[in-house]
């Protein structure tokens, strides 16, 4: 048997089918990166005892490992990240309505909405990591995961930015503007996932042709 040929970075970009997984890819890491520290520095943002909702959002993440420990190899890498990331996204942007229009005893809704938000864009957070690199060819794989954390990275250095926009706008519209980003971005990451194959149960891509070929 031939030994398999080392894949180079380019091969990720050359290829029009590589180059458009490897865009929405890309994204999902930055919108789902952004989403994922945002939310959390977005907590001063929220009404109520600041501690207590820090804590609350603590508890988020050990509820959406759970459901990726639970769901992951149930219903898919695909149905599941999706489902979660666009769910969430738009219990974020949802934000906007109970910020503006509901009164001060109506905001545990905003709360309990970022939290669940929150739960769904950490548990795609966490699912992208597995499904990537199924994704990518064995001789790429880890270029292309290298690359993809690095452009999760850059979403996290944006999300502090976004999180304190409250000081450029003020009044209750600063407060939910970065909610309605990050739940944006997560909603839209989650519609361009659906352009992705699924991996669960399929023999994964090896050489640059199998990349190629996979999933289609």
């Amino acid at each position: 048997m031939d030994p398999v040929q080392a894949g180079k970075m380019c091969d990720l970009f050359t290829n029009r089918v590589l180059l458009f997984r490897t865009l929405i890819i890309f994204f999902n890491w930055i919108g789902i990166s952004m989403g994922y520290y945002g939310l959390s520095l977005s907590t001063h943002n929220l009404s109520g005892n600041f501690y207590l909702n820090f804590i609350l959002s603590g508890i988020t993440e050990f509820i959406a490992y759970t459901l990726c420990l639970v769901f992951l190899d149930r219903v898919g890498r695909k149905k599941f990240h999706a489902s979660c990331v666009i769910i969430g996204g738009f219990a974020c942007l949802s934000t906007i309505f109970t910020m503006l229009y509901a009164e001060e005893s109506l905001q545990p809704i905003t709360v309990a909405l970022s939290m669940f938000g929150k739960t769904g864009i950490a548990a795609s957070f966490a699912c992208i990591y597995v499904w990537a690199a199924e994704l990518y060819p064995t001789v790429v794989r880890n270029t292309g995961i290298g690359i993809g954390c690095s452009f999760g990275n850059i979403g996290a250095m944006i999300s502090p930015y976004i999180a304190d926009i409250n000081k450029l706008i003020t009044g209750n519209l600063g407060r939910a503007l970065p909610f309605v980003i990050f739940g944006s971005l997560s909603i839209l990451a989650g519609i361009l996932s659906l352009w992705l194959p699924e991996t669960l149960n399929h023999n994964l891509p090896e050489t640059i042709e199998d990349g190629i070929h996979f999933g289609r």
